[in-house]
């Protein structure tokens, strides 16, 4: 491909790194203001960029998704990839680069707070951290902005999905209602019968009183 140098194989997907990477430099000094950091630091921004494009790798993969090349520019990378058949598996795979950067930032945090470094390893230690942080951060933002090509785009459908997924709450069901007696002919005969016995009775009581 014109513009692309290859790199080979990685985990068997081709990757390959666009021009723009020489970006890279003049980007990273115009934030640091000084050279020799912005060259420590291009290594750490090299493994979000790959570390993202593998997470959508594995991800892919575990939705049995044909992945057929991984291609890194200077600010983003791409990976080449078939469909997924379903959408909660293209979801799925979004969220896949995210979630590789969050990995690696919970390791940077730790080793930043938790590990006490020598001054001397600052020289080294201090850009990387800084760009496996607060960069990170910064991309994983961009990232999941609901927007275009972004992995947004699709990751926040998972809002949808669970929604769907989610069982309706089940309506209270009204009491049966009840069902009125049913009287056979000879029981309405033998009723009716009774009824005017007491009646007559009541009657004759009535006129003895009197």
């Amino acid at each position: 491909m014109k513009n692309f140098w290859e790199l080979g194989k990685w985990g068997g997907i081709p990757v390959s790194m666009h021009w723009t990477v020489l970006l890279w430099l003049p980007w990273l000094f115009l934030f640091m203001r000084d050279v020799v950091s912005a060259l420590v630091a291009i290594p750490a921004v090299c493994l979000l960029l790959v570390a993202h494009e593998f997470g959508h790798v594995y991800a892919a993969r575990r939705r049995k998704v044909f992945v057929q090349r991984i291609e890194l520019y200077g600010l983003h990378g791409e990976t080449v990839r078939a469909e997924a058949r379903k959408e909660a598996d293209e979801v799925f795979i979004a969220w896949g680069g995210v979630l590789a950067q969050l990995l690696i930032l919970a390791v940077a945090l730790a080793i930043q707070y938790l590990v006490p470094l020598p001054p001397w390893s600052l020289f080294i230690a201090g850009p990387v951290l800084m760009v496996l942080t607060t960069w990170n951060i910064f991309f994983i933002i961009v990232a999941l902005l609901p927007i275009g090509p972004m992995d947004g785009h699709k990751a926040w459908k998972v809002i949808a999905l669970m929604r769907r997924k989610r069982p309706a709450k089940a309506r209270p069901r009204p009491p049966p209602a009840e069902e009125e007696p049913q009287w056979t002919p000879e029981e309405e005969q033998k009723m009716k019968e009774t009824s005017e016995k007491l009646t007559a009775d009541l009657m004759k009581q009535l006129g003895d009183k009197k």
